[in-house]
């Protein structure tokens, strides 16, 4: 992936997409809001140009509106996915305010310009992402005296936002050495454990096409059913979003009851959606 960052430079004291008055500090030059503008495309368009290799996923951080830009991508970095670019395709949306959480329903179809839960009669299909920092107080740079997230807590935020239709971009920091302090690292392998845990296709996976799926969970190797409290629902978005609207039923122990027991409903599925059941925990 590539970041950047449009509206804000240190060095040519730009900020808000304009040229700040007043003196100068150690080191800062000055600059002309067209003459930023013309350096920011040529270093961008000598990093694409130059790239070994294609880059899957740009993020202009802020937005961008240089019409240089869109031609630039087109030419170098055409494959690229452009978050929050101005590009007639190929773009995706940052949603939510960093802080890891994003209301659900998450729609992958939007207008341009649309940074909300999107619509499902949108004609444009813009997958949604969220980003936010590994560490508490929206730190997104290193610090020593900057808390992590707890363990319980980073969960959350798994599950409020793959959960919900996004792609999580989670901040990561190297600390003043350059490297992933391994508190830290132990913090995201602590993460990523209880994600291939609680999961993994382990319990069952049924796929179909259609309007119904029904899936029957295995008897473990006691004897017993696996107790679940959630199921995760995903859907092909090859052609589109396309589901409106699902329900969801158990039946229970046995399989001979005729009455199933609904356990909730929603809208948006898209890339992934985990859906708690109302009943709370079934064997």
């Amino acid at each position: 992936g590539f970041y950047l960052t449009w509206n804000y430079n240190y060095l040519l004291y730009v900020g808000g997409g304009r040229v700040f008055p007043g003196p100068r500090g150690p080191g800062q030059r000055n600059s002309t809001i067209d003459a930023y503008h013309t350096r920011m495309l040529a270093t961008w368009v000598e990093s694409w140009s130059r790239y070994q290799g294609e880059i899957f996923e740009i993020w202009f951080d802020g937005g961008e509106s240089y019409p240089g830009i869109n031609d630039a991508l087109a030419k170098y970095q055409p494959q690229a996915i452009a978050v929050d670019g101005t590009a007639g395709t190929n773009n995706a949306r940052l949603i939510s305010d960093e802080s890891g959480y994003a209301p659900y329903p998450v729609w992958s179809t939007a207008m341009p310009g649309d940074n909300s839960q999107g619509s499902p009669t949108a004609p444009y299909f813009v997958p949604a992402e969220s980003a936010t920092p590994v560490f508490e107080r929206d730190a997104w740079f290193w610090k020593p005296d900057v808390p992590y997230r707890s363990l319980d807590e980073l969960k959350g935020v798994y599950v409020n936002l793959v959960g919900v239709n996004t792609v999580l971009e989670l901040g990561i920091m190297p600390d003043d050495t350059g490297l992933i302090p391994p508190d830290q690292f132990a913090l995201l392998a602590e993460l990523g454990a209880w994600i291939l845990r609680c999961y993994s296709p382990s319990a069952a996976v049924a796929a179909a096409s259609g309007t119904a799926l029904s899936i029957t969970l295995p008897l473990g190797t006691n004897g017993t059913y696996p107790t679940i409290d959630r199921i995760v629902l995903q859907e092909d978005q090859s052609g589109g979003q396309q589901v409106a609207a699902f329900d969801v039923y158990v039946m229970p122990l046995g399989g001979y009851d005729p009455t199933y027991i609904w356990a909730g409903s929603g809208t948006a599925i898209g890339n992934q959606r985990v859906h708690f059941l109302t009943t709370g925990p079934l064997p």
